[in-house]
């Protein structure tokens, strides 16, 4: 399979098989620190990539990558989606399309050397299902990256695009802070101005949902939902 062609900051690790590409990044992360790493699985039945960063900023503020990569995600599969399909963003990482979820999002830390902290580094991965499976109605509640696009895609043009647009949200929070991700990720956000109830594990918060705020935080009833307040991964 032809590899991606990515910008130069990114260094490229191509796996196949069953291994998980997040998994994968991790374990690099653990034993050595590679700004920039990207990890791709080729497998064609699915779109899996995970990216290694070296935080230069304290916890909370390190963690505005999450929603930040989202966002990324959401701009270069917006690309290729068929037009009519409405692409929202869930919080804190989870693309939708036409209400449905298209991309997942995890993420892991390691352990800044006091609270609140640099962490030594943050792993973010991606992952969607390119096409449908043999067996027909095993996934009812997600659609399919070729079924949003209503024709068959170069999953190395995904990861290209990604990268692309990942690196320009970076370059623009880096030097504009979080508040122009906030916008963006606000004019996409799902169920802004309803009334609703989430939980993930022992967080819960419930009332209108008003958007996200310039720390990467979702307000929701009057309180502000961090991402410090739920465990590394993407909530069930």
């Amino acid at each position: 399979m032809v590899k991606p062609v990515l910008p130069p900051v990114y260094d490229l690790v191509v796996i196949a098989g069953e291994r998980d590409a997040f998994t994968r990044a991790c374990e690099l992360a653990r034993s050595r620190v590679r700004d920039g790493l990207l990890v791709w699985n080729e497998r064609p039945d699915r779109l899996q990539l995970a990216v290694l960063l070296e935080p230069e900023a304290g916890l909370e503020e390190s963690l505005q990558v999450v929603p930040l990569f989202t966002l990324a995600v959401g701009d270069a599969l917006g690309g290729f989606t068929a037009p009519t399909l409405p692409l929202a963003l869930r919080w804190p990482a989870t693309v939708l399309i036409d209400g449905v979820e298209l991309a997942r999002i995890r993420w892991a830390r390691g352990e800044p050397p006091v609270p609140g902290g640099i962490p030594p580094w943050i792993v973010l991965g991606l992952d969607a299902p390119m096409r449908e499976p043999a067996e027909p109605g095993r996934m009812p509640d997600r659609m399919t990256v070729e079924g949003a696009a209503g024709e068959p895609v170069a999953a190395t043009a995904i990861v290209e695009r990604i990268a692309r647009h990942f690196l320009a949200r970076v370059d623009r929070w880096q030097e504009e802070g979080f508040a122009p991700i906030a916008r963006a990720w606000n004019r996409r956000l799902d169920g802004r101005g309803r009334i609703t109830r989430m939980e993930f594990g022992e967080v819960e918060a419930a009332g209108v949902v008003e958007g996200l705020d310039d720390r990467g935080g979702l307000r929701i009833g009057g309180r502000s939902l961090s991402l410090l307040d739920l465990p590394p991964g993407a909530p069930p």
